[in-house]
């Protein structure tokens, strides 16, 4: 015992203390970051709904940013419908504007925030076309699943990485983590380290925070010819007559009151006889995690010096009752964009004698005139001026 008490005890306190040491008063050297240099991805296309788990996936997103001819156009699960006039359809094929689209269902602005954060010094003049979902505003905000499936570890680590950002601006993203931790079956070196930023009680914080900043990657994706330059003839869009077809091949598709194309309907009915209309639930601004969430996108768009114009996509008169209850929100989404002069298309319209049937293909998602509406408002917005 006196051998452990003279020896051994000092001993292990010496280690102590000298670990203590290294880690309050570490070598600066220590918590640089390493940097991972990502090249270009070999696949190429205008629509992606995802993006891949490997860090080569993202680089059409970073591609996309960085490219400014190009119009960047995020959404949900109407972008994943099949029509000639969808947005990235129709300008890569029938015009000389490259458009490229990145979403699917449960794309929603808090995922949106997130990515272009990660790119925010990429922002500055970029045309940026987002597509709001009133049904988003009716959840609770972003679901852990689809944080995961579209704020990739890459972009975290850049955000984290970035010098620039404020802590504002990342610490959201940790209180996101923290309200949610009991649906995350762990967390990433990323996560925690923006969880961490807020948390002022915790001994020695600062000195954690750095330990784990020097484990976490910087990403830096090299530049390349992503998109291919098209000439081809170019005329003026006839949007009138666009629309017009749009409408007559809407009417041959509809033989129903509901202003709903038949194959949509069918799938609504599910076997039933008759189609009940749907009670809208009152959705207000107040506790609104998405709305909170949509303000903090208009706010980084805004600062970072974004061109961007927003669609506030409709649901249709004929399925659902009560439709009033989204004035509220709608007027304030309004303020919100005025406010900052972001340019927008109003598509929710619930007086069913101003709608035009075809704006919307079942329920909530558009429809051939629908798109032609977005085409023309995107086109007039990033397109006009340069031919005239």
């Amino acid at each position: 015992m006196t051998f452990i008490r003279l020896h051994i005890v000092p001993f292990i306190l010496s280690v102590i203390i000298i670990c203590g040491v290294v880690f309050l008063f570490p070598n600066d050297s220590v918590y640089v970051s390493q940097s991972v240099s990502i090249g270009c991805s070999q696949k190429k296309s205008y629509i992606y709904d995802n993006f891949d788990t490997i860090p080569e996936g993202i680089t059409p997103f970073a591609a996309a940013i960085k490219d400014k001819e190009s119009i960047l156009l995020l959404g949900s699960s109407e972008l994943t419908t099949s029509s000639d006039y969808i947005p990235y359809q129709f300008f890569n094929n029938q015009t000389p504007f490259r458009l490229v689209a990145f979403g699917h269902a449960f794309y929603q602005t808090f995922s949106m925030y997130c990515n272009l954060l990660a790119f925010k010094g990429d922002l500055s003049g970029k045309k940026i076309c987002i597509i709001l979902s009133p049904g988003w505003f009716e959840l609770s905000g972003t679901n852990t699943e689809a944080f995961l499936e579209f704020v990739r570890p890459e972009m975290l680590a850049n955000i984290i990485n970035d010098e620039g950002l404020s802590t504002d601006e990342k610490s959201v993203i940790g209180d996101y983590v923290k309200r949610n931790s009991s649906f995350f079956a762990g967390l990433s070196q990323s996560m925690e380290y923006l969880t961490l930023l807020n948390e002022f009680f915790i001994p020695f914080r600062e000195q954690w925070l750095r330990r784990l900043k020097s484990k976490i990657p910087q990403y830096k994706f090299e530049s390349c010819n992503f998109f291919e330059k098209r000439q081809f003839e170019y005329s003026y869009p006839d949007w009138n007559q666009l629309k017009e077809n749009s409408k007559s091949s809407f009417a041959k598709k509809c033989s129903n009151d509901y202003f709903i194309d038949d194959e949509s309907l069918k799938s609504i009915l599910n076997g039933a006889s008759e189609f009940k209309r749907i009670d809208a639930h009152p959705v207000g601004i107040r506790n609104n995690q998405e709305f909170e969430d949509f303000k903090r996108l208009v706010n980084l768009l805004k600062s970072g010096g974004a061109k961007p114009i927003f669609v506030i996509q409709g649901l249709i008169p004929t399925g659902f009752n009560h439709l009033e209850r989204f004035d509220e929100l709608k007027i304030a989404i309004k303020k919100e964009l005025d406010d900052r002069q972001f340019p927008y298309l109003d598509l929710f319209e619930i007086n069913l004698e101003k709608y035009q049937p075809g704006t919307l293909h079942d329920l909530s998602h558009m429809g051939d005139y629908g798109w032609n509406e977005v085409n023309q408002f995107i086109y007039n917005q990033f397109c006009y001026e340069k031919i005239n």
